[in-house]
């Protein structure tokens, strides 16, 4: 009997640690985010139909300066707090971060953001170009151009998604 109990002590103690080296060794704990628009159930409903998987066009990608860089691009104002936040708690150095403003004669505000502005055209296009219907506040899109997350508002819990999906697409977390 007492062969049979330290045979048994044995057995739990040495099994965690070598589940654990395993899982050291051989495991892979990482996040990762979806990608949206892989067909055409999820598409925005006020926008025509593109080829799928959806892909952010090599031009658009071009003329916003994120062609083969993660992008966090807002499509409307983010609100001060989160603003003065997403630098504090985000590398942009790794990821390029857009603020698109509508031009003034189409009903766009002057925006004192500290993000890189691009002033966009009246009308519904970019947003369409992006994957965005009009409800949207930002989209985030990895290297490829691929729409990893989107944003209907930037209210606190919002913005704290945001700050924490950009570091699960950078692998930052």
């Amino acid at each position: 009997m007492l062969k049979k109990s330290k045979i048994l002590l044995m057995l739990s103690l040495v099994l965690p640690v070598v589940i654990f080296l395993f899982l050291k060794f051989f495991g892979k704990n990482q996040f990762d985010l979806p990608v949206f628009f892989e067909n055409e159930e999820e598409w925005p409903t006020e926008c025509s139909k593109p080829a799928f998987p959806f892909v952010i066009n090599d031009s658009i990608q071009s003329k916003l300066g994120i062609k083969g860089l993660a992008a966090l691009i807002l499509l409307k104002p983010m609100d001060p707090e989160g603003s003065k936040r997403l630098p504090e708690e985000v590398d942009t150095t790794r990821i390029r971060v857009i603020q698109l403003v509508r031009d003034l004669s189409c009903g766009g505000i002057g925006l004192n953001s500290p993000f890189r502005k691009i002033l966009i055209p009246c009308g519904t296009e970019i947003y369409c170009a992006l994957g965005a219907g009009s409800d949207e506040s930002a989209i985030l899109a990895d290297e490829s151009g691929r729409i990893r997350s989107v944003f209907k508002s930037f209210e606190r819990e919002e913005t704290d998604r945001a700050i924490m999906e950009i570091k699960i697409l950078l692998k930052d977390y």
